[in-house]
């Protein structure tokens, strides 16, 4: 620089070896007011910071007009005002002149430009953190957003996500400044690009990261369950087998995956599992296989996308089952008379003593089926009765049925696993139904006056086996009939009448046949006397 130009000296202050042109001193004015407020922006009341020459400390007070921004990360009541510098003339002292020279004129009205909020924004970082998951399970994918110089965590801000470039969804970071969204892993194996991106505010600036999502195999679970549990097995049946094989991640089934079969540690056959992962094995026993317990196992061999498994299942396979024939005969009687039903259990048609299966349970029931007319009644277990040495189980019981015909049905219990009964339904036995005769007895005062009312009372019993007759409608010449209660009694009035006279009187008392019972009389006799008063 030549001797005409101004120097800038080591205490701030400008001289001017000869008088310049208004045009350049205003344009040094200008450079040198830039370079103040950015200093004084930067320093925020910092006196370290200050220019040379400023007297006391930078004022914190926003100046009029001045910018305001609410600090990254921080929650406040109100926003947070930056200072700025005001003109030049108030905050660049008077520079002095060098010696017999008169200073630079000041220049009024020249204001310094202000930084824009962009340049105000607080750094900011963004971190992806590592995660892993397997096949078809559901992951948090997650990122951490923070102040970049401070490492504080920057909450309530919107970070997205990419996987492998596709969007997958946004979330807002929390109070530790962690953004996070499910994401379920595909069926493809294989590392996947995670990216987050923070698009930034006018108090902070955007931030992005990339990171990595490690996809693992599943581990998968395979069951089988026999179809039919209750059955039992011999040798010339057929072992139904469901299985299926699932990923434990979200319990979804494997769709076309092939599952070798073994029988006894042999393999016997390959299938295919359906789209929901269902397969299902029939396997046959053979002749000769024997009384004993078998296993079947299924397995899974693994894939690029799944873990080998495999689940197995025993079965049982019973003795073969001995041909026999089951007989039985039918009964007649009168309502409340006990019967006695027969039939007999044997390896021939029909079954004969000498062929016998003994210590077998007979169990009989009644039935008014549609080989009946109507009306049709529904089924009724008589009882149960034990075969002899003969084959031959006899069960008594009481009959306490309509007067009707009824169809006799037996059956043996608890031999599923020995014996195969053919029942000879054809011979079949009948119970036949018949109304039985009752009994009534009157009871009450042996005597009355003539014209006096007394109280009777009569019973109904059945003469097969003397139990009461309930709701039998018992009814006393000239008056009203009434029904007997659970006891078969009922009470009624009746009056001596004057038309007699003295002597001997004969109550008659009957009751109505009904669906079990025959029509029935009783009789009482008391004495008519004289009236006393």
């Amino acid at each position: 620089m030549d001797a005409g130009r101004a120097d800038v000296l080591s205490n701030g202050g400008i001289r001017s070896a000869r008088e310049e042109p208004t045009t350049m001193r205003r344009q040094g004015l200008l450079v040198t007011a830039a370079v103040t407020a950015v200093a004084l922006v930067m320093a925020q009341g910092d006196l370290a910071a200050q220019p040379p020459g400023v007297q006391g400390p930078v004022s914190a007070q926003p100046a009029p007009g001045a910018l305001q921004a609410t600090p990254c990360g921080l929650e406040v009541a109100g926003p947070t005002t930056l200072a700025q510098p005001g003109p030049i003339g108030a905050q660049r002292p008077q520079v002095g002149a060098r010696q017999g020279q008169a200073g630079p004129a000041q220049q009024e009205g020249v204001v310094a430009a202000k930084p824009s909020l962009t340049q105000l924004r607080t750094p900011t970082e963004l971190k992806v953190l590592y995660t892993i998951g397997a096949i078809g399970a559901t992951v948090n994918l997650r990122a951490e957003l923070k102040l970049r110089a401070e490492g504080k965590p920057v909450p309530n801000h919107t970070v997205r996500f990419r996987v492998n470039g596709a969007s997958v969804g946004a979330d807002k970071t929390n109070g530790q400044g962690v953004a996070q969204i499910a994401y379920k892993v595909p069926n493809e194996f294989g590392a996947r690009k995670v990216e987050a991106e923070f698009a930034g505010t006018q108090s902070c600036t955007a931030a992005r990261d990339d990171g990595t999502l490690g996809v693992v195999k599943s581990s998968t679970k395979m069951t089988l369950a026999l179809l039919n549990p209750n059955q039992p097995i011999r040798e010339g049946g057929t072992v139904h087998v469901n299985g299926r094989i699932v990923r434990i991640t979200d319990q979804t089934g494997l769709d076309g995956r092939e599952i070798p079969v073994k029988v006894d540690g042999k393999e016997v056959t390959r299938l295919a599992t359906s789209p929901s992962g269902a397969f299902a094995i029939s396997y046959k026993v053979p002749a000769g296989y024997g009384v004993k317990t078998g296993k079947i196992e299924a397995g899974f061999e693994g894939d690029t996308l799944y873990v080998p498994t495999v689940a197995s299942l025993d079965f049982s396979v019973k003795p073969k089952l001995v041909k026999a024939w089951l007989l039985w005969g039918g009964a007649e009687g009168k309502v409340g008379q006990t019967v006695t039903l027969s039939a007999m259990l044997g390896t021939t048609n029909p079954p004969l003593p000498n062929h016998g299966i003994g210590g077998k349970s007979v169990r009989f029931w009644r039935e008014r089926d549609a080989r009946w007319a109507a009306p049709h009644i529904a089924s009724k277990t008589l009882g149960t009765a034990t075969t002899n040495s003969s084959g031959i189980a006899k069960l008594s019981f009481k009959i306490d049925d309509k007067a009707l015909g009824y169809s006799i049905y037996a059956h043996v219990d608890g031999v599923l696993d020995e014996l195969s009964v053919e029942k000879l339904y054809a011979q079949g036995g009948i119970l036949k139904v018949h109304k039985a005769p009752v009994n009534i007895a009157v009871s009450g005062p042996g005597s009355g006056q003539i014209g006096q009312t007394l109280t009777l009372k009569a019973r109904v019993t059945r003469a097969t086996d003397g139990a009461p007759v309930k709701e039998a409608q018992v009814q006393v010449p000239g008056s009203p009939a009434k029904v007997t209660d659970a006891s078969g009694e009922v009470s009624f009035s009746y009056t001596i009448s004057s038309g007699g006279g003295i002597g001997t009187r004969t109550v008659q008392v009957t009751s109505k046949e009904d669906d079990r019972h025959l029509a029935g009389a009783g009789s009482k006799t008391l004495q008519a006397t004289a009236k006393t008063n």
